[in-house]
């Protein structure tokens, strides 16, 4: 139902796009079909979409929209430092001119690129940062998403089902040493 409508809206853009040589609407169209590929799962065709949609984009919040998305969709792929260059991008971006509504989300993403790069602590402090400021802030989306990831973090310590070698086990010793004994209680709580 509604995913059907929502693709034929973004087709509905990109053809109006196309006839009026309307970089916003093409831009738009291959963004929403960039973040309705990275629901299925699609992650090639996502970032397909997704650098479609910034190579049109003459509005920076718009270009910076699609690359969150494009971050998103690399991220979940396990493509970590493709995302990290748009990443701190959105991230500056927001700190610079106050828009928080995706740079919250790029910094929590900032956060699970430094997990899945082997820097557990710093990682996980980025994610708990964004978790704690998302309750004050109220941002429910952020803190619903924060929350699974957090869990899912602690879920894999205490099932052991992250790949860590010995080099990675001694870089990040201390987290483990914080964090692994109460792992499976703090993923109860969080999940």
């Amino acid at each position: 139902g509604m995913s059907k409508e929502a693709f034929e809206t973004a087709e509905t853009l990109l053809d109006f796009g196309k006839k009026t040589a309307n970089p916003f609407s093409l831009s738009a169209g291959y963004w929403m079909k960039g973040y309705l590929y990275v629901l299925r799962n699609e992650f090639p065709i996502a970032i397909e979409k997704c650098e479609k949609a910034i190579q049109v984009s003459v509005n920076p919040l718009t270009s910076l929209s699609a690359q969150f998305v494009l971050s998103q969709a690399y991220i979940l792929d396990g493509q970590f430092e493709k995302a990290e260059p748009y990443l701190k991008r959105i991230v500056s971006f927001s700190k610079k001119y106050g828009w928080e509504k995706t740079g919250t989300p790029a910094y929590l993403l900032l956060g699970i690129y430094w997990l899945g790069t082997g820097h557990m602590g710093k990682g996980f402090k980025i994610v708990k940062e964004v978790h704690d400021m998302s309750i004050i802030t109220k941002r429910i989306n952020v803190y619903i998403y924060s929350e699974y990831l957090l869990g899912k973090i602690y879920l894999q310590l205490a099932l052991g089902e992250s790949a860590i070698n010995l080099q990675l086990l001694l870089k990040n010793a201390g987290f483990l040493i914080k964090h692994l004994p109460f792992a499976s209680k703090k993923a109860e709580y969080h999940i």
